[in-house]
């Protein structure tokens, strides 16, 4: 087995899409999951996210990493909202329609649902 480190200026030089990657992956695969939320409208939201830890059983909790909040976050805010929402495994079959959940879209729209 090989090492390589890499010094911060090498990182900086790789392209930006390229780090992401590079970052995601250091942790290993991860499942990923769609949160369902609805708006104090009853809207429905979901977004994936590979973030889900757990935390504890007794209670049972869990926990979900959210991006920073500089831009509208659905999810984040239905949650803070309405106090609720779901966790849903993804199927191998369903990625690809999962990870479009991704792309921002209007509030009043989903990537998913007719």
């Amino acid at each position: 087995m090989s090492e390589k480190v890499l010094s911060r200026s090498e990182y900086d030089a790789f392209e930006q899409r390229f780090k992401a990657q590079y970052f995601n992956s250091l942790v290993g695969p991860k499942n990923v999951c769609l949160v369902g939320t609805s708006d104090a409208e009853h809207r429905t939201n979901l977004a994936i996210f590979n973030s889900l830890v757990h935390v504890g059983s007794n209670p049972p909790l869990l926990g979900i990493i959210f991006r920073p909040d500089s831009v509208e976050r659905h999810t984040y805010e239905n949650i803070l909202s309405t106090k609720e929402y779901t966790v849903n495994l993804v199927s191998e079959p369903d990625i690809a329609a999962a990870h479009q959940t991704a792309a921002r879209y209007p509030k009043d729209q989903s990537p998913i649902l007719p």
